[in-house]
């Protein structure tokens, strides 16, 4: 199962959505960006996707 989304991810609503008795494990991962990069402040991050080829390579 997978979503391409460009709304905020809610990691509850995440974890509720895949939940069940039979789950034996549910792994999520939090990624957080630094406040620098080499060297240099970290102000923003500007996310961009093709819709259609990230659900062709995820359907693979």
């Amino acid at each position: 199962m997978f979503v391409v989304s460009d709304l905020p991810i809610n990691r509850e609503e995440l974890v509720k959505s895949v939940e069940s008795q039979e789950a034996g494990a549910i792994a999520v991962f939090d990624g957080v960006v630094r406040n620098n990069a080499d060297g240099k402040k970290v102000l923003r991050m500007k996310y961009e996707a093709h819709k259609e080829m990230a659900e062709n390579m995820m359907e693979e």
